[in-house]
């Protein structure tokens, strides 16, 4: 076996000792504000949390005031907005053989920026989205979707803010690149590509809130392990707001203490094992992802240069999983 297949095998069996890095999870919820249900499959519809897992065929709806980011095993990322439904209509990922992949999502309604990861950037053919009747075939890209019906429309848009789609319907097809929108009432013909500078206001809106929006870096994860970094960090912030509104209670800034030094232990070693993950998935043959258009230069940075996996403690210092 030469040099490159050692590294291989063994950063294969490093990532096959890791807890719960096998198991069949989609993903996970990375962030959260108001009221989110999940489905998962065919059972019934709960409360979403930070840190909650799902697997392909759920489906998350949320309310009025609920936002929320998810993250899948790939490093693909998906960011609603209120009033939205997205289902998981399909997904599979192996770290140690990225070309079988596949990811098939679906905005039934509502407004979501969807950023493509490992699958993605290494088999095109492979990931797919929807958006109304919309169906987009992505090239590496970061897209804002709408689709009605909702309060005041019932058309489906694609706005470009990074990369290339191919969309398709029953009219045909129509390419559109970076800083573009293509819009669509429903049953009737796209209208051509257009500068999102001069798209409707709503569209211009849902950019722009989206845009604001603090994401991960669309690398891959362990599932089990970043979805118990992101349940700590929320628990860690709900203790702080909790100690900062009664300084004087010793308890509770205690409880917040060690709430924030669990949230961190958890970011390191979730870190860790991203670093690990995303060394697997490179020696397995994958495509480094586009980091989001509007991601932080500390994001980007984490995408230039992952830290090496220290194998003995899974720790490590870095940036988000």
């Amino acid at each position: 076996m030469n040099a490159i297949g050692r590294v291989s095998a063994l950063s294969l069996a490093a990532l096959a000792l890791i807890p719960g890095a096998v198991q069949g999870q989609a993903g996970y919820v990375h962030g959260i504000t108001g009221n989110v249900r999940m489905q998962n499959g065919s059972g019934a519809a709960v409360a979403a949390k930070a840190g909650d897992t799902f697997v392909q065929g759920t489906t998350f709806d949320t309310s009025a005031n609920g936002r929320v980011v998810i993250k899948f095993e790939d490093g693909q990322l998906a960011a609603l907005q209120p009033n939205t439904t997205v289902r998981i209509n399909r997904y599979a990922y192996d770290p140690r053989n990225v070309r079988s992949g596949a990811s098939d999502v679906s905005l039934v309604k509502g407004t979501s920026r969807m950023v493509t990861g490992v699958i993605g950037s290494t088999n095109r053919e492979a990931l797919r989205l929807a958006a109304g009747t919309f169906r987009i075939h992505v090239r590496g890209t970061d897209v804002t979707l709408l689709a009605g019906p909702t309060a005041d429309t019932r058309t489906q848009t694609v706005a470009v803010n990074l990369g290339s789609v191919l969309l398709e319907s029953g009219h045909g097809s129509l390419y559109v690149g970076t800083g573009q929108f293509v819009t669509m009432p429903t049953g009737d013909i796209p209208l051509p590509a257009a500068p999102v500078t001069i798209a409707p206001a709503a569209v211009q809106a849902a950019v722009n809130s989206l845009a604001a929006i603090s994401l991960p870096i669309n690398t891959p994860v362990v599932v089990a392990s970043a979805a118990r970094a992101a349940a700590a960090d929320a628990q860690a912030e709900i203790a702080t707001a909790a100690a900062a509104a009664d300084p004087g209670n010793l308890r509770l800034r205690g409880e917040a203490q060690a709430a924030q030094s669990a949230a961190a232990d958890a970011t390191r070693t979730a870190t860790n094992q991203a670093a690990l993950a995303y060394k697997v998935a490179i020696l397995a043959g994958y495509l480094p992802p586009t980091p989001p258009a509007f991601s932080s230069p500390t994001q980007q940075a984490f995408a230039a240069a992952l830290p090496e996996p220290t194998l003995p403690n899974l720790g490590c210092t870095g940036s988000p999983c």
